[in-house]
This record gives C-alpha cells, structure tokens and sequence, in this order.
C-alpha cells in the first residue's frame, strides 16, 4: 500500500488538492467524464457540480 499525504477536507468527506489534467471525455447531460492527470496519476474521474445562488 502506498503513503500519500491527503490534502485538506473541504467537507462531506471530500479532499481538495489542485491538479493539471487533460479531459479524456465527459458527458454535459450527465455532468461526469474522466481525464488524465499530467503528473501519471491513473485516470480521475470527474463530477461537475453546481451551486445556484437566489
């Protein structure tokens, strides 16, 4: 197993760490995809999430 240091929760449960990839593919109606980190990291899966503010 390997000893990554985890960067900081934002909340829920959730890491945040800044990244540069190349999107492979993503699906706008569905709102997912994957791409490919630039740093060899396996491929990430991506969700868009929005927030609408009233």
């Amino acid at each position: 197993m390997m000893n990554r240091r985890h960067p900081p929760r934002v909340g829920g449960g959730e890491y945040r760490r800044d990244v540069t990839a190349v999107v492979k593919w993503f699906n706008a109606t569905k709102g997912f995809g994957f791409v490919q980190v630039t740093d060899g990291s396996p491929d990430a899966f991506l969700v868009r999430r929005a927030r609408r503010s009233r």
